[in-house]
Parts: structure tokens; sequence; C-alpha cells
């Protein structure tokens, strides 16, 4: 740890420090399902333990200790939070909701609790491009905490996007390098034009289906979301937002050759499109070409630079390229209200100098 801190940056430093931490963490695992063994009846083990196997990475099994935990009303606010944020790191958002949510049916102790739970909704409703709902709950902790991790400056970020990518939602995809597998989040685009106004007022036969199929996208209702975004293509052959979508279902489907044609297409009808070049940066990096994968993660943060899905994506190819001190410059620009916060933490986890 001491040379670590040292050398922080140091990769082979990095993976023995891992080591280190994950044979203590397993050592003291075993030691807290011990005690659960000798007295089930002490209830409240389950979070010790649930806190210990979140720290290690093994989510499903921290999920299942909760679920014991949670018959302990004394620790029922602390268990629907790390419910929560385990539901919120595999990217389910529309179950981290209900736990958050859960939360507030509990009187705490922690003065803290209730300006965590709105905090922590409003992240996940902004993950879903729910953004005036998003807003309400986070002025809601603004009102009784001005200055709660940095919240003031994400509400005038959100108030700033361009209204049609509210009201068409695109997905933004995000990229696991190690598994190979690749999710999304609501793309925001800040970008103002002048027929934003006027586009305000029309609808077109297309939108509702793609926002139909982006919810179901979002509850991790693949097939069903794929059959509404090619019904609002067809519908609408100008509604773009649902030509990306299916081109992100294509990625994670890894038919990479499908959404290379689909972005092709789409960025020569919007060459600055943050949430397109986002995506065909997760197109690159699938095919294990890093540059063009950086490449077109820069040109996305070009446009905004806050722009979270490029700001993780990026750290990941940074990483994956050994240039650890850089992926965590763009990593720390996802701060803790962000829906992907939990997901760039456990990409960081073993860095003990961030």
């Amino acid at each position: 740890r001491s040379a670590l801190k040292l050398s922080p940056y140091d990769e082979d430093l990095q993976k023995k420090f891992k080591h280190v931490s994950e044979k203590e963490l397993d050592r003291e695992i075993s030691v807290v399902r011990s005690k659960i063994h000798q007295d089930p009846w002490r209830i409240g083990l389950n979070l010790d333990l649930a806190r210990l196997l979140f720290k290690r990475g093994s989510l499903d099994a921290a999920a299942r200790a909760l679920q014991s935990a949670l018959k302990d009303a004394t620790r029922a606010v602390a268990s629907h939070r790390l419910m929560g944020v385990i539901f919120k790191e595999q990217g389910r958002f529309d179950l981290a909701l209900a736990q958050f949510e859960k939360m507030l049916e509990y009187k705490s102790d922690d003065p803290e609790a209730d300006k965590i739970a709105w905090s922590q909704m409003g992240s996940c409703k902004e993950s879903s491009g729910s953004v005036s709902e998003a807003v309400s709950l986070y002025e809601k902790v603004l009102a009784q905490d001005i200055e709660f991790e940095s919240l003031s400056s994400r509400v005038k970020y959100l108030n700033n996007t361009n209204p049609s990518s509210v009201r068409n939602k695109a997905l933004a995809a995000v990229i696991d390098l190690e598994a190979g597998s690749v999710r999304a989040v609501w793309g925001r685009d800040g970008r103002r034009h002048r027929a934003d106004d006027e586009d305000l007022m029309s609808v077109t036969f297309g939108q509702g289906q793609n926002n139909s199929g982006f919810e179901k996208f979002m509850k991790d209702k693949v097939k069903e979301a794929e059959e509404d975004f090619v019904l609002a293509s067809q519908l609408d052959p100008g509604l773009f937002s649902a030509q990306n979508n299916l081109a992100v279902i294509h990625l994670r489907n890894k038919d990479t050759e499908k959404a290379r044609l689909s972005f092709s297409n789409l960025l020569l009808e919007d060459s600055g499109n943050p949430v397109y070049l986002n995506n065909v940066g997760v197109l690159y990096a699938l095919k294990g070409d890093l540059d063009n994968a950086e490449k077109n993660f820069l040109a996305a943060l070009k446009s905004d630079k806050d722009f979270n899905a490029p700001n993780f994506n990026l750290s990941q190819v940074l990483l994956k390229k050994g240039l650890m001190k850089e992926a965590v410059e763009y990593s720390s620009r996802i701060n803790s209200c962000d829906p992907l916060y939990e997901l760039t933490q456990r990409k960081f986890f073993y860095c003990n100098f961030h």
C-alpha cells in the first residue's frame, strides 16, 4: 500500500494490491459466514456480509445476503441503499429506483439518508432521460443542502439539454471491455439548433414506438425493444434516434457489421452528434481497434465534456492501453450522482489513490 502511494500508476503494484486486497476480503467473508452459521438469529450480520461481497465484486451473492438482511428493520435503510447501488452497477436502474424509494419508508438515524435516497432516485430518472423528474428530485436535495455532491451544477447541466433528445430518446452505449459486453444509458445531446422550438410542436408516428422501445431496453426486455425500434424506423424513416437505438442493439448482440452500416448513415446526417460518436467508439472498441475508439470518444467529448458515456468508455480504453493516469483523469469526471458512478467505481476499485 505504501509503495502504491509512491507509484500510484504502476500496473504491477496495482495487480499486487488487488491480489492482496482480494485475499483479505475472502478471509473476512469466511469469518462473517461462519458467525452467521453459528448464530442464524443475528440477522444484521447479513448486511455486513453483503458489504464485503459487494467489495469483492460478487454482486449476486451480495444481493442474496441483503434479502436476509432486510428482515432486520433497524438496518433496512442501509440494506435498501446497498441493494439499489448493486442494481445501478448492473444497469437495472428501474430496480434500483424501487430500492431507493423504499429507503424513504423507514425512519433513519442517518440525517443524510433522505438526501441520499432523493439524489439516487434522481440519478435513476436521469439514466432513462426523465430530465424534469430528475431535476425535481435533485432540487429537493438542494433545498436542504446547497452543497450536496455538486448537484447544483448537475441541475444546470440537465437544464441545458436539447429538448429533442428528451422527446426522442437515444441510447448511448457503454462498454465493459473486460467482459466484452455492451449496455446503455440515455444519450444526452446538449447542442441547440434553430429548429428546436419548431420541432417541439411536431409529433411523428414513430416517436411513441421509439420511446416505448427505449423503456423496454432499460428494463432488459431487449427483444421487445428491438421490435419497437424496427417499427419506429419503418413508420418514420427520418427518426434517427430509432435507427441509433436499433444499432445499439446490434452492438449488444455483437453484430458489428449491421451496427457499422447504421452508424455510417447516421454520421452522414449529423457528423457532430455526441451520442452517435460515442456509439461508433464502442463499435471500434468491440472490434479491438482502440485507437479509433479513443478518437471517437474524444470527438464526442469535444461536443460535451461532461457526457458520462464517452468519459466512462474512454477511461476503459485508456486503461486497456496501459495509460492509467489518463484513464483516472477521465473517470474522475463522473461524480457520485451520475448514473455510471457505481460502474466507474468498480473499474477503479483497487486504485488506492482514486
